[in-house]
């Protein structure tokens, strides 16, 4: 589809003028040479997307947009971000955080903070490891950690007993905290293909057995979706052959 409005560089003079009763605003597919404090006067806004952007870490002012305490989601996808900073932490209010396919290598401890979180997408980036806190995020649903680099998960994911979604997909790792087997009783989908661990190195982890009834129960519900890998067999979660990562 044509696009039929115009690339800014600059957010709009329209947006400070709108103010305190602006309640959604998307920026996307643009290329904003920075995104300013100035956002803090939007004091109402609920939903920020800033995906496609090519932004970088010191063209978001993380201050300025810390002060958005009604925020539920924030979309950051597709942009040049290493890090998460200290200041996601005062989004008391967030839902959704989406920073798929940046340069992530660091997110802070204070993400787990976010006790209202409930969809994590951090897919596509370059993170070695994960901070415990995110353990805190206690109403988080569904984490998509997928091509990254993580050797290991902390145990404390463990803790997230809402969690029901899982993906870990084209990682590093080689080993899987039974923690998290044991911990998210509501898990139905555990995904970890491309890892340097294997299906039947999974059977033999404490906890594995509740997970594997949860799992099955919900294929014979959806059998018409994706739950069907490629050979149209059940889709256990993981390679029956190790990876191996250079």
């Amino acid at each position: 589809m044509e696009r039929c409005w115009p690339i800014v560089q600059v957010v709009p003079k329209r947006v400070w003028e709108i103010g305190a009763a602006a309640r959604v605003l998307d920026l996307a597919g643009n290329c904003l040479k920075r995104f300013p404090a100035d956002v803090q006067q939007l004091v109402n806004l609920q939903k920020l997307r800033l995906s496609g952007n090519g932004l970088k870490d010191e063209q978001l002012d993380w201050q300025g947009l810390g002060m958005l305490k009604h925020l539920t989601t924030l979309a950051l996808d597709h942009n040049m971000f290493t890090r998460i900073p200290a200041e996601i932490g005062l989004l008391c209010e967030l839902k959704v955080l989406s920073a798929a396919h940046n340069k992530m290598l660091h997110i802070a401890e204070e993400i787990g903070a976010l006790s209202k979180l409930e969809k994590l997408i951090l897919s596509h980036n370059c993170l070695k490891e994960l901070p415990p806190s995110l353990g805190h995020c206690c109403l988080l649903v569904e984490a998509d950690f997928s091509a990254n680099f993580l050797r290991e998960i902390p145990a404390s994911l463990g803790q997230l007993t809402k969690m029901k979604v899982l993906n870990l997909d084209h990682n590093a790792l080689r080993s899987f905290p039974n923690e998290v087997l044991k911990g998210c009783v509501e898990l139905t989908t555990l995904s970890l293909h491309g890892n340097e661990l294997t299906i039947q190195y999974l059977r033999q982890l404490e906890g594995w057995a509740e997970f594997d009834v949860r799992r099955r129960a919900k294929h014979s519900k959806q059998l018409q979706f994706s739950v069907l890998d490629s050979s149209g067999g059940f889709d256990e979660g993981a390679d029956s052959q190790q990876w191996s990562h250079w």
